[in-house]
């Protein structure tokens, strides 16, 4: 079974302003209870302050922050290009040791080529020598 609690009843006011109805009051009287006090708007203008104060910092560090960002993609972009520059030459470097190696190779094969031929030479001047003292 459900049961409902009983509903509380305002307390009664002790202050005397609630005895008063508003009509009722002076018009003077209504203006100083209702108006800001002078320190409401003081609080107000320093709040007012602190929040422009903020504001401005806000924007300067956006403004640093964005600053310090374009300054470091540019710094980025011309990293990246530095990177392949190099990696272009090393490649050019590569090809060229590689065909160095391959002329090495071949100039040794060349030698080689050549002294076996010189070396045939030296025995076929030989054997025609050793013919030329024998027809004497």
């Amino acid at each position: 079974m459900l049961r409902l609690l009983p509903i509380p009843l305002p307390a009664p006011s002790t202050s005397r302003r609630a005895d008063v109805l508003k009509a009722d009051m002076p018009l003077r009287r209504r203006l100083l209870l209702t108006a800001p006090t002078p320190r409401v708007r003081d609080t107000e203008r320093r709040t007012m302050s602190t929040v422009e104060v903020v504001n401005l910092r806000v924007s300067y560090q956006a403004d640093v922050r964005k600053r310090e960002s374009l300054e470091f993609y540019s710094r980025h972009q011309e990293a990246q290009e530095d990177l392949a520059a190099m990696r272009a030459k090393i490649e050019i470097l590569r090809r060229e040791r590689l065909a160095y190696e391959q002329e090495s190779i071949e100039t040794h094969h060349a030698l080689a080529r050549s002294e076996a031929y010189s070396r045939a030479l030296e025995a076929r001047i030989r054997v025609l020598e050793t013919q030329a003292y024998r027809h004497e």
